[in-house]
């Protein structure tokens, strides 16, 4: 499942508006949510964060990102 998927089920199934609600969720900028859906994984300060409020452990969220094609790591 892609962090795209993920964010749309957090929204109760509805893409639409999901980056705007899941930032102010978390307390981002929409465009850090907008990176992190086209494949761009977040800093590791964010992961637990962002794991913790979609209620998944940060592996499986880790590996949302492993399965966009195109995936890039910023951690390199």
């Amino acid at each position: 499942m892609t962090f795209l998927e993920l964010l749309k089920r957090w929204n109760k199934g509805v893409e639409r508006g999901a980056q705007s609600k899941f930032a102010l969720a978390i307390g981002v900028d929409q465009s850090a949510v907008s990176r992190w859906s086209k494949g761009i994984a977040p800093g590791p300060d964010m992961i637990t964060r962002i794991a913790k409020e979609l209620k998944i452990p940060p592996e499986d969220l880790m590996e949302s990102f492993n399965s966009v094609p195109g995936y890039r790591d910023t951690q390199k």
